[in-house]
């Protein structure tokens, strides 16, 4: 039995949803995102790809969402394929701020040079 290609996120609001999609090419990946809205047709919930006046800023909010989850995903690996290039462990989250909150203490590293030019 086939499955159904899941997208790679989905973002809502109300019965508005932007649904992002990974596509995988030669050497790179594409997102593209489709919008639909739920509505209520008597008994059962039906989807369509037609927007009404008042949905039209919800869509935009949507699409703006979409286009920032999209460019986080392509910082995201660009900063781990040149971490992975360079050898050095890639540094998240909170290790990563207290790390750094060190080498400034320290008066070490590139953010400690930031702070000293500043």
């Amino acid at each position: 039995m086939n499955t159904p290609n899941k997208p790679a996120n989905e973002l809502r609001i109300g019965n508005i949803k932007a649904a992002v999609w990974r596509n995988e090419t030669e050497g790179s990946v594409r997102f593209n995102v489709t919008f639909s809205r739920s509505y209520r047709d008597a008994e059962h919930w039906r989807t369509s790809d037609s927007f009404g006046r008042d949905d039209l800023l919800v869509v935009a909010k949507l699409a703006d969402q979409a286009h920032t989850w999209i460019c986080a995903q392509g910082r995201e690996a660009r900063v781990e394929a040149a971490h992975n290039a360079s050898g050095h462990r890639l540094e998240t989250g909170s290790t990563a701020i207290t790390n750094a909150r060190e080498r400034v203490l320290r008066g070490t590293g590139a953010a400690a040079s930031a702070v000293r030019a500043a």
